[in-house]
């Protein structure tokens, strides 16, 4: 396991804002771009700082991109042009902790937003967008892109205390929610399929979430800092958890999927947890991503040295716990980390045996493992009646040869009978004559 002196010293994931790493450029909507860490050169036009821009078809034609917004109005509109470029990008950090603003409107150039564009902007009501963009839209002030299938930001300052999603939400784009302080539940879309890095970073205010069955990836930092964050149901289908994903995150207990196969360092890191049972079907564990919490007054993370570590022999828990980088080692509990079998609840989880790290079921799974129970037992017994009757054929086949080859031996038998008898008769005969 590699070791990162970044956490050595004891420096964690801090959330969602400002995270070191995430300085991507976005050149697509929450798209990074290949830009090196080289400097950018800057111009300056009325309240904003700008990047030039080249144009992937066009070497010749340019584009700017905001890359900080220094005025203090509460109701901008975005300018579409500056020093006669098409502003067509914002970046990273361009309006982040513009903590003024209460209404944005994005002009219909601009087709692409950076990470943490809006980061930390609490007073935000509202995102609209000018008609005609082809890549963002506004629903009652959500700002969305991909046609609805990503919610790309919700206006922090907006968001009600309990929170249901649409429908039809595919992706939660980074930082979509970050800081979003007075929300304290959300229902999330049933299409769901992925939550972005410091999705719901710093939601103070989150007492519980329930991700759905159709998510497949948690990115890093996605719910760092969610201190009031108590419970996290998780179901099977996710495969994989980031790096930091709940961080500081008060819960005390985790039942994790049967499909999960990767946790990113620092995942359950300086939570409440005493300990985990890892499944069988997990590959890789990152550093610290379990039984490790920071202390404030060294300034370094420190190892529970009681964390109990369960999982099956030689799989990735057992070797995330005897692992030397991980301190002395956690006690590890070998059990066997089999798939579970058992219905659905009406409330859409199921009840576990003992010792089972099966995640919770979603509603319907009872009834599919029960139609493929039964599918196995008609498949193995159209197998077994299909080797009966190979069997017999084969037996009959040997039988019918066995008979052929007996009546040809007695055949044979009975000529040679004869032919002694014959000869047996002539040497008479001649001996008579004699």
């Amino acid at each position: 396991m590699k070791l990162h002196a970044l956490f050595r010293t004891g420096i964690f994931f801090a959330a969602a804002l400002m995270t070191a790493g995430c300085t991507a450029a976005a050149v697509s909507a929450e798209t990074e771009s290949s830009e090196t860490e080289e400097t950018v050169e800057t111009y300056e036009c009325g309240d904003y700082v700008y990047s030039k821009v080249i144009s992937a078809d066009d070497e010749t034609v340019t584009a700017a991109r905001i890359e900080r917004y220094t005025g203090s109005e509460s109701e901008l509109v975005i300018p579409s042009e500056l020093d006669g470029l098409d502003v067509v990008l914002l970046g990273d950090y361009a309006f982040s902790k513009s903590s003024l603003l209460t209404k944005v409107t994005i002009p219909k150039t601009v087709t692409a937003l950076g990470t943490y564009t809006f980061a930390e902007c609490t007073q935000i009501q509202s995102y609209e967008v000018e008609e005609g963009n082809p890549a963002l839209e506004s629903r009652g002030g959500v700002l969305y892109t991909d046609g609805g299938a990503t919610l790309l930001r919700y206006p922090t300052g907006a968001a009600p205390a309990d929170l249901v999603m649409e429908n039809g939400v595919d992706r939660i784009a980074s930082a979509a929610f970050t800081g979003c302080r007075q929300l304290e539940t959300i229902k999330l879309s049933n299409t769901l399929e992925s939550i972005g890095d410091s999705a719901f970073a710093e939601c103070i205010s989150l007492t519980s979430i329930e991700i759905p069955a159709s998510v497949t990836s948690i990115s890093d930092f996605a719910f760092n800092s969610c201190t009031a964050l108590t419970e996290v149901k998780l179901y099977d289908g996710l495969k994989s958890i980031g790096a930091g994903a709940f961080t500081s995150v008060p819960i005390t207990s985790i039942t994790l999927p049967e499909t999960l196969i990767t946790i990113g360092e620092q995942a359950f890191c300086n939570t409440k947890l005493t300990e985990v049972t890892i499944p069988r079907s997990v590959q890789e564990i990152g550093y610290t991503a379990f039984g490790w919490s920071y202390n404030a007054a060294i300034g370094e993370l420190v190892m529970d040295k009681s964390f109990i570590i369960r999982g099956a022999a030689g799989s990735a828990a057992q070797t995330y716990a005897i692992d030397t980088e991980n301190g002395d080692g956690f006690p590890f509990e070998e059990i066997d980390v089999e798939p579970l079998d058992s219905s659905s609840e009406a409330d859409g989880t199921t009840t576990a045996p003992e010792k089972s790290t099966a995640a919770p079921a979603p509603i319907g799974d009872g009834e599919k493992q029960e139609n493929d129970h039964k599918l196995v037992r008609i498949v193995g017994l159209s197998a077994c009646g299909v080797l009966l009757i190979l069997i017999a054929a084969v037996a009959i086949r040997s039988g019918k040869k066995k008979k052929t080859d007996d009546a040809e031996d007695s055949g044979d038998s009975d000529g040679a009978e004869e032919d002694a008898s014959e000869e047996k008769e002539e040497t008479a005969d001649e001996d008579d004559e004699a």
